[in-house]
């Protein structure tokens, strides 16, 4: 008596499914696939993750970087998952595979981090499976796949861009499956341990860093994630994430309005010292850093709350560097702007003294001293000794009166 051939429509309907979402994917963002457009289409990134975007551990198995890729996993998974299918069912054989498919991809997460897509972690997976609960019904089969897994783990051993990590964990999803499967026999089982993933939070994992700096603004920001550049000065943002970071710096004298954000800020930034603070808008959270006349914003624009509260984790480190002056050459006066821009007090006065001595008739240099003392000495009187002196210089100086009256202003009880 022969038995009735039955046609394998859940795997069918995996691999189709596979197949058109990848060949979807090489059409929208062309071939191959990588780490900036992939996660466009659902692959398993680390920030996608880390912002509570889980469905990306079931969507990145989906894709595949290019045809070999795609032709490597189906190829040798196809034949497993028709036994599969004929042996324990359709809906068993699914969700053994969704099974492997997302704690695979959630085990290369935790550990390795970064970018990935690919079949991989059910093939591994299901191959295991298989080797568990068919070893009496196709034992040389059986074997094979064994041997299959062997080769395969050396090999993600020995390539660097491969996720040994997913892989290993596909293996173990299996055979835990395929274990409690063959004690129970219940597909709820499976559901289970398939949607568990799906309610972790997923921590960022260590990733390669990446500096930007801004060598005029003296700046210096490190970076955990791939940011792309932007037409608006300044901005950069995540390659499939609406997140970005816009970095502003504006050098304010204390004759002029600062920025809105001193207002509240004004109490942790104090009058010199390189001070920071933290502002929370609506879909929006800045680090203010003032040094001296430098007043730098970093802010992180997004939707997500949760993309927010990780500015410490995406932004590791801001530091504050030597703001170059390119475009001028040294020069005492060059060099007294720099140390007054930086708050420098002593150095300042002391560079402006011996530019004075050098050229006694520059009006420019005790007005600029003059300045030095309103922006951070608090010396009025100083200040206004100076400033006379400048106009005295330059009788029509276009700020020295102004700036003596401005004095005398403050000097009013």
């Amino acid at each position: 008596m022969t038995t009735r051939f039955e046609i394998p429509w859940m795997s069918l309907a995996i691999a189709g499914t596979i197949i058109a979402v990848s060949v979807s994917a090489w059409v929208d963002l062309g071939l191959p696939l990588t780490a900036q457009n992939a996660p466009a289409w659902g692959a398993r990134d680390a920030w996608g993750l880390h912002l509570g975007q889980n469905w990306r551990l079931l969507t990145a198995g989906l894709l595949h970087s290019n045809l070999p890729h795609l032709l490597w996993n189906l190829g040798p998974c196809l034949p497993i998952l028709f036994l599969l299918e004929r042996a324990i069912g359709r809906m068993a054989t699914l969700w053994l595979t969704i099974v492997c498919l997302v704690i695979g991809h959630a085990c290369g997460a935790l550990t390795q981090g970064g970018t990935s897509v690919g079949f991989s972690p059910a093939l591994f997976g299901l191959i295991a499976a298989f080797a568990v609960t068919d070893w009496r019904a196709y034992p040389h089969l059986a074997r094979l796949g064994l041997i299959y897994l062997c080769v395969g783990l050396i090999a993600s051993m020995r390539f660097a861009d491969v996720d040994l990590a997913s892989h290993v964990g596909g293996i173990g999803a299996g055979v835990i499956s395929a274990i409690l499967w063959s004690q129970r026999k219940r597909p709820f089982d499976l559901m289970v341990l398939a949607l568990l993933p799906f309610f972790l939070t997923y921590n960022l994992p260590a990733q390669a860093s990446a500096s930007w700096s801004f060598e005029s603004d003296g700046l210096l920001l490190t970076t955990h994630s791939n940011l792309i550049l932007q037409t608006a000065p300044n901005t950069r943002c995540m390659a499939s994430h609406p997140t970005c970071i816009r970095v502003s710096t504006v050098r304010a004298s204390r004759l002029h309005d600062l920025p809105v954000w001193t207002e509240q800020c004004a109490a942790s930034l104090g009058p010199v010292t390189a001070t920071r603070c933290q502002t929370h808008h609506p879909k929006q959270l800045c680090q203010h850093l003032r040094r001296g006349l430098y007043q730098h914003s970093i802010c992180l624009t997004s939707k997500s709350t949760r993309a927010l509260s990780a500015f410490s984790v995406l932004i590791p480190s801001i530091e504050l560097i030597k703001p170059s002056d390119q475009t001028q050459k040294q020069s005492l006066l060059t060099d007294a702007l720099q140390a007054h821009r930086l708050g420098d007090i002593d150095q300042a006065r002391r560079l402006y003294q011996s530019a004075m001595e050098k050229a006694p008739l520059d009006a420019r240099l005790p007005f600029l001293a003059a300045v030095l003392e309103i922006d951070f000495g608090n010396d009025l009187l100083a200040a206004e000794k100076l400033a006379l002196k400048a106009t005295t210089l330059d009788a029509i100086h276009p700020d020295g009166k102004a700036l003596i009256d401005e004095i005398r202003a403050r000097l009013k009880p």
